[in-house]
């Protein structure tokens, strides 16, 4: 293997088939990949690259590489699309080339055209939906998705985006989902049994999905900035509802008009777009490393280091939505992944307490944000970090495990590691 990866990088360009299902749905078995040289310097995240790791040979897409600011070796980090572990460190001296096209039966597809014409799609689909929400004026605004990665970042996308979120007036809830269904959508139920759906006190979010030819079209549509579960509808053991609601109510009402394409696109206004996406990240337990990539990215179109203004407007709304716990780990995390200096004047102002912190410490800042969990793996830790870091008091916050739909979520669990240790026991 040795003598065959080192042949491969004395040639500038060479085909080789791909094999097993690590990068689906972008390469399938047998696809017959194209590579070219590439140097360190002018790799990118998002870039598919063919790289050697120990005994093997990967041909694996790049999620993180360190900052060029970096004074130690820098590395890249890649990743199958259909893993949920990443590789791990890559050297420069590991990187065989770059995929720049593949060719699946008769037919040759270029890495930049794909993604291209997914964004052009979901662009066109998306501008759609909004034309319709403004026609029957319904108050929305855009927490996430390509609208705001294309103003921010000024370019497409080097990926298939997986959904658009749109903050909705829950009050014209039947005007939207009216709205999608003529568009030739379709409402995703997202309970997990007929009981979970009677015992869930509250919807947060409804998710609308159209398939077609090429990609499937996924929206998801808030009815409050979702961080807490969605599964178990209302926790305000954990998090003040009256909080919750104020905070909604603000989102709607505290709105930023973009444009991309000479399109107009609503969305939070830049401190609120910033704590929504923090929060979001918090929600996914701080895995995924894009999605800290893009905070990144937009505090440094804003120049947030040098501008007091904006960190202050922040750091006030954190204070007041009593978001500290959920948001400073976000904000460690930027300076421990992209080295952004955040002053201890302005950390100290959503600074946790101490047990807080020791939780932060031992529990968040030690994950794998290159990786992800399984469902119930993630749902677990996403309750932990909720009750141990909820703002709310001990006893307030115990009064949680008397939730009906929270004593279901724990034996909807409990039989699932059953019959999974069953399995295993019998397989």
């Amino acid at each position: 293997m040795h003598r065959i990866v080192s042949s491969l990088k004395k040639k500038n360009n060479f085909v080789i088939k791909s094999l097993g299902t690590s990068m689906l749905p972008t390469l399938h078995p047998k696809d017959v990949a194209y590579i070219k040289k590439i140097s360190f310097g002018n790799v990118k995240v998002n870039d598919i690259l063919m790289v050697e790791k120990g005994r093997n040979v990967l041909i694996h897409r790049v999620i993180y590489k360190t900052p060029g600011i970096i004074k130690t070796t820098p590395f890249l980090v890649t990743k199958g699309d259909n893993n949920q572990t990443s590789d791990g460190k890559i050297y420069a001296k590991q990187v065989i080339g770059k995929l720049y096209q593949y060719k699946r039966g008769n037919y040759v597809s270029n890495m930049d055209e794909i993604y291209l014409i997914q964004s052009t799609y979901y662009y066109q689909e998306i501008v759609k939906i909004k034309k319709e929400l403004e026609k029957y004026k319904v108050d929305f605004v855009f927490l996430k998705g390509l609208p705001i990665h294309l103003f921010f970042e000024k370019k497409q996308p080097g990926r298939i985006y997986a959904d658009c979120d749109i903050l909705i007036d829950k009050n014209k809830f039947e005007k939207i989902q009216n709205i999608f269904v003529k568009n030739g959508y379709i409402k995703y139920r997202s309970e997990y049994s007929k009981l979970h759906r009677m015992l869930k006190d509250k919807q947060t979010e409804v998710a609308f999905f159209k398939q077609t030819k090429d990609i499937d079209i996924v929206f998801d549509v808030h009815f409050e900035p979702v961080f807490m579960m969605n599964q178990l509808g209302k926790l305000d053991a954990l998090y003040p509802e009256k909080l919750m609601r104020q905070m909604n109510e603000e989102f709607l009402c505290d709105k930023k008009i973009i444009k991309v394409n000479n399109e107009t696109f609503p969305i939070l206004s830049i401190p609120n777009l910033i704590i929504y996406l923090s929060l979001h990240l918090f929600h996914h337990n701080f895995r995924k490393i894009f999605r800290l990539e893009l905070i990144n990215i937009i505090l440094n179109r804003l120049e947030f280091m040098t501008n007091k203004k904006l960190q202050k407007d922040v750091t006030d709304r954190i204070v007041k939505y009593k978001l500290g716990n959920y948001i400073y780990p976000v904000f460690v995390l930027l300076q421990k992944y992209y080295y952004q200096h955040f002053t201890a004047s302005f950390l100290n102002k959503i600074l946790p307490s101490e047990e807080k912190k020791r939780y932060i410490s031992n529990n968040i800042l030690p994950v794998d944000v290159f990786s992800h969990e399984d469902r119930i793996k993630s749902g677990i830790t996403r309750f932990k970090n909720l009750y141990f870091l909820a703002p709310t008091s001990i006893l307030r916050k115990n009064m949680i495990f008397f939730y009906p739909s929270v004593l279901h979520m724990i034996f909807w669990v409990g039989m699932k590691k059953i019959k999974r240790n069953l399995k295993l026991s019998f397989s």
